[in-house]
């Protein structure tokens, strides 16, 4: 029987080109005799895809302010990994892709997760990171506020040798489907080289409510038709109030003007 905490890390002797039925279960803790119940799992191979190109130039999307708000990503400060958007784009109303970057796993994430030393050791890695590859699929439905309902599938490979968890990492979700209040997306977790290390297949959520007045996809990606809209309905407002005539004006994206 192989350790838990080595799963699904680590599977010594297994031969990855055939299924293979694994009985998993603790034997002793600490000294302490526990868990004589087993459960069955299906190991299968790795299917490894052809690797992911990440865009060259990102996206002049700024997560922490145009991403991380109370209207799309409500996540905490811990929560908010995603640093860098490479693509985003709907292909109809029931498609779409987006790639992202992520902060990577430092060694003091289990301090952050948990309290007490004793549960600091992290069995299936980072779960801030992982919880990013959940919130990834939110970009492609900005004017949805929807809550995950489950994963069909989660396959977590072996790292290869040239991996490091202090390395860069990055997502591609696509929506696969939107019906009703039901979205399925898939999410690719992978690596600078493009070698995928995660998928999750069959990422469900429901849609709790719609909000027309949120920004769409492509007003995430270039803002300024948006924001002119909504500076000249301000406008118009107090100008009716203080009974003025505004001016004609026109509206540009400056970025890091404060810099």
């Amino acid at each position: 029987m192989y350790p838990l905490w080595q799963l699904p890390y680590s599977l010594p002797g297994i031969h990855w080109q055939r299924r293979t039925r694994l009985w998993l279960g603790l034997s002793r803790v600490d000294g302490v005799q526990s868990c004589s119940n087993r459960s069955s799992s299906t190991v299968i191979r790795a299917v490894w895809e052809q690797p992911i190109h990440l865009p060259a130039n990102a996206l002049d999307i700024r997560p922490r302010t145009d991403l991380y708000r109370e209207t799309l990503l409500f996540q905490g400060p811990r929560f908010q990994r995603i640093e860098t958007v490479f693509a985003l784009e709907r292909q109809g109303d029931e498609s779409g892709t987006t790639v992202v970057g992520m902060t990577p796993t430092d060694a003091a994430v289990g301090q952050r997760a948990f309290a007490s030393p004793a549960n600091q050791h992290l069995i299936l890695g980072d779960p801030f990171l992982r919880d990013a590859l959940l919130q990834s699929a939110a970009l492609l439905i900005p004017q949805d506020t929807a809550l995950p309902t489950g994963v069909r599938r989660w396959d977590i490979y072996p790292r290869p040798e040239t991996f490091t968890e202090s390395g860069a990492v990055y997502a591609r979700t696509r929506l696969e489907s939107l019906e009703d209040k039901a979205v399925q997306t898939t999410v690719r977790c992978f690596d600078p080289a493009g070698v995928v290390h995660e998928n999750l297949d069959g990422y469900h959520l429901k849609i709790l409510a719609h909000h027309d007045e949120y920004p769409t996809v492509e007003d995430l990606v270039c803002p300024d038709s948006r924001d002119a809209r909504q500076l000249r309905e301000v406008l118009c407002r107090l100008a009716d109030r203080y009974r003025i005539e505004i001016p004609d004006i026109e509206h540009n994206l400056s970025c890091s003007i404060h810099r």
